[in-house]
């Protein structure tokens, strides 16, 4: 299902100066990332810190995303 929390985000991106796009990618490129979320209407977006076991980069724009959807 489409999702409107990242929808928001895709189109509020601008405001912090941020690009957005859509993407296919392969593991090896996730897990190379500068960061990971996952987005929830109820929970906002939540940081990923490891795939498969495999840690993933803390990204310091995080609270600002949180900020931007009012979490």
């Amino acid at each position: 299902l489409p999702s409107i929390t990242a929808e928001y985000l895709f189109e509020h991106a601008p405001e912090l100066r941020l690009k957005s796009f859509r993407q296919l990618i392969r593991l090896p490129e996730l897990l190379a990332a500068d960061g990971v979320w996952l987005c929830s209407s109820v929970r906002g977006i939540i940081e990923v810190t490891s795939i498969d076991g495999c840690p993933t980069r803390r990204s310091p724009l995080t609270p600002r995303l949180t900020g931007l959807l009012g979490f």
